[in-house]
């Protein structure tokens, strides 16, 4: 059996910018073979994939907590118009993600979760929006304490990153709080 190396190294690996994917393969054995009559030869290519979104401009929310709790109260954002792409009608194509990378073996990787955290926003007349964002559930089995990756996703371009910490970020019994009130949409003040 011929065996098969695939590296797939993406953002966190690396520090390829927004999310650019970089792939090589080889055969790991000792005694591989090449030559143009082989199956499956050793690969010595390296590729690098670029997203569809790669030469626009990431959206740069301000105001993003560090720390995220179980339930609790919602927190504001403010995105301005070059956020929004020039038009606050395009925020209504959002998504707040919250992002947990777990870890990986090999190539497989355990423990992932994507979360898409509840929002409502306040639309201005200058094309910004202030988002209302809601903590994550009040149920640690949902996202697991520890470090996770926050991000907007506006008109198909995700936002700059920020690594935040679920819960106190301690060993100790988990705070759970009640949800707390959303806002609703406004779409222009």
């Amino acid at each position: 059996m011929v065996g098969l190396l695939i590296i797939s190294l993406s953002v966190p690996d690396l520090c390829f910018t927004l999310g650019s994917i970089f792939v090589s393969g080889s055969n790991p054995n000792a005694d591989y073979t090449t030559g143009s009559d082989v199956l499956f030869p050793a690969e010595y290519r390296t590729e690098k994939f670029l997203p569809l979104y790669y030469s626009e401009r990431c959206p740069q929310p301000m105001g993003l907590i560090s720390r995220i709790s179980y339930g609790g109260l919602t927190f504001n954002v403010v995105l301005d118009s070059d956020d929004l792409f020039a038009t606050s009608r395009r925020w209504k194509m959002r998504l707040w993600l919250l992002s947990e990378p777990g870890f990986r073996l090999i190539q497989t990787n355990m423990g992932q979760r994507m979360i898409v955290l509840q929002s409502s926003y306040t639309g201005f007349s200058k094309n910004t929006a202030t988002p209302h964002i809601s903590q994550v559930p009040p149920n640690p089995s949902v996202p697991a304490p520890g470090p996770a990756f926050l991000f907007v996703v506006v008109k198909a371009v995700p936002s700059v990153t920020v690594q935040v910490i679920i819960g106190s970020g301690k060993i100790e019994a988990r705070q759970i709080f009640p949800i707390g009130p959303t806002h609703r949409p406004n779409p222009h003040r």
